[in-house]
């Protein structure tokens, strides 16, 4: 295996940790907005049109982190986190996971 293999490969549970984490935070981060919304009117504006899409978004990767099937999370967290600012996440996935794997 070349080294970029094995920088990019990230093994299932570290996947799904990544997705899940990476999920709340769209879920959060569009709660968020939605909440400090003053007024029905707004909610329904564009800016709480988009932050509706930034919850489904995080919905959705949440739900592919849980119940997604095994090559699909691995592909799909692969896929996502090849960008530099995601690295955050990835970290705290790789974190995750060691107290997991310690606490067994």
């Amino acid at each position: 295996m070349s080294s970029r293999k094995q920088r990019d490969e990230l093994d299932l549970l570290t996947s799904r940790v990544f997705l899940f984490l990476l999920g709340a935070f769209f879920i959060a981060l569009g709660s968020l907005a939605l909440s400090r919304s003053d007024s029905l009117q707004q909610i329904f504006s564009m800016m709480g049109v988009m932050f509706t899409v930034i919850v489904t978004m995080g919905l959705v990767i949440t739900f592919i982190g849980i119940a997604g099937d095994d090559k699909f999370v691995i592909k799909t967290a692969n896929t996502t986190g090849s960008h530099e600012v995601l690295i955050v996440f990835i970290l705290l996935a790789i974190g995750i996971v060691s107290v997991l794997k310690r606490a067994k």
